[in-house]
């Protein structure tokens, strides 16, 4: 019998599918049992459900200025914008670059 072992990381509020096909969204070590072609194989998934987090920021610009929201669009008009991180490496250059 072979064994595997994987480690995976999902946002909140996503799913992880599992190699025995179930999903899952809680943190934790899953072991699931396979066979194909003949060979048993036990695989431990250890899963790690990375936290939310929500923040708001008051930004002025300058006229036929515009203003870089995290997900990567410019924006040049007043208003209240909502945006989505997608890494924590990405929410800790947009914090260190707006700070």
């Amino acid at each position: 019998m072979q064994h595997f072992s994987q480690t995976a990381s999902i946002c909140a509020n996503d799913s992880f599918l599992l190699p025995g096909g179930t999903y899952v969204n809680t943190a934790g070590t899953y072991t699931d049992n396979a066979s194909a072609n003949g060979c048993d194989s036990t695989w431990t998934t250890t899963l790690n459900v990375l936290p939310t987090y929500n923040f708001s920021q008051t930004a002025s610009i300058c006229a036929n200025d515009s203003f870089l929201l995290p997900g990567g669009t410019y924006i040049n008009a007043a208003g209240t914008y909502t945006d989505n991180f997608t890494s924590a490496k990405w929410l800790r250059f947009y914090l260190d670059y707006h700070s």
